[in-house]
């Protein structure tokens, strides 16, 4: 299933600076904006980058998705690091 069709009204894109700072995922939709970092780790941190990112970019929401079961938990100011299947609910639920 293709990402438009399984959110059709979110555009995905990316943010990146020319030092280095990112954002994996930025999903906008109108004036909403989710920001996301894609961890392989179950102890993930929050990249040098990411914080200052989410000053520039103002999301709504910010997560750490990584391959976790585990209940989801701030990791930082408004970023929840989450499981990909709590990440599909809280989307949904904004949705």
């Amino acid at each position: 299933m293709s990402f438009s069709v399984a959110l059709p009204l979110w555009r995905p894109g990316f943010y990146r600076t020319s030092s280095g700072e990112e954002v994996d995922l930025v999903l906008e939709r109108g004036r909403k904006r989710l920001a996301f970092e894609i961890k392989a780790s179950l102890s993930p941190h929050l990249s040098r980058g990411f914080p200052g990112s989410l000053d520039i970019l103002k999301p709504e929401h910010a997560w750490v998705v990584c391959p976790t079961d585990e209940t989801g938990y701030l990791i930082g100011p408004r970023v929840r690091v989450v499981g990909i299947d709590e990440c599909l609910k809280e989307l949904e639920d904004l949705a």
